[in-house]
């Protein structure tokens, strides 16, 4: 297998018992991915993510409709043990039924499901690169003059050892670049300090707000 350090896959889930997906959001999609590795026989360190609350070396995705039976989530790697190791055990989760079994603290019935299938490769949401593939990739795409990131759930943005109660720009981009260096380990070809990015990221987002705000006030 060649050496990769980002990993994306799709796994094609089929519940046993029928469930909405307003139900089983990023919290249960996470506790589905600790419950895969306990299957495939790494408890250890299901358990030793779980008591992580930062600097993870993982991405869940929530869980989406695919279907009137199946719904599919996707796991990224962002190291590699994780890409190459840890995703391609999971791969061998096809025809298994994993089960989630209910936090004590909560109030939840615990809910099986079966892996029907795993996408590696072939979807949108699939890849696999080294870090200086994706960085020298992305800077040749051609510069998008805005784009939309949309908040689907309540999100709380943990910054400078504060968890801040809304998702602000110069908070979401500051830790994003400093959890890219950390893990990649890959320059940069523009490697602002952190303070200027997190900066340039507020003033951008007062501009936009401004101009929505005399747009509205035109109305």
């Amino acid at each position: 297998m060649p050496a990769i350090d980002l990993c994306s896959t799709v796994f094609i889930i089929r519940p046993h018992s029928h469930f909405t997906p307003q139900q089983f959001l990023g919290r249960m999609a996470h506790k589905l991915f600790l419950s895969m590795l306990d299957h495939i026989g790494l408890e250890a360190l299901a358990n030793s993510l779980h008591n992580k609350s930062d600097h993870l070396p993982y991405v869940v995705s929530d869980i989406f409709p695919n279907g009137t039976h199946h719904f599919w989530l996707r796991i990224s790697g962002l190291t590699p043990h994780i890409s190459q190791d840890v995703i391609a055990k999971l791969a061998t989760l096809v025809g298994q039924t994993i089960e989630v079994k209910a936090r004590n603290d909560r109030e939840e019935a615990p809910w099986k499901c079966v892996v029907d299938a795993v996408v590696p490769s072939q979807h949108e949401w699939a890849r696999s690169q080294t870090y200086s593939e994706f960085v020298h990739t992305a800077w040749r795409l051609s510069r998008l003059k805005y784009f939309r990131l949309e908040f689907i759930t309540p999100t709380a943005i943990k910054s400078e050892g504060l968890y801040r109660p809304f998702p602000m720009p110069h908070w979401v981009f500051r830790p994003l670049y400093d959890r890219f260096s950390r893990l990649g380990g890959t320059s940069l070809p523009f490697q602002p300090n952190s303070i200027y990015l997190e900066a340039y990221a507020e003033h951008f987002i007062e501009s936009k707000i401004t101009g929505c705000d005399a747009e509205k006030d035109s109305l």
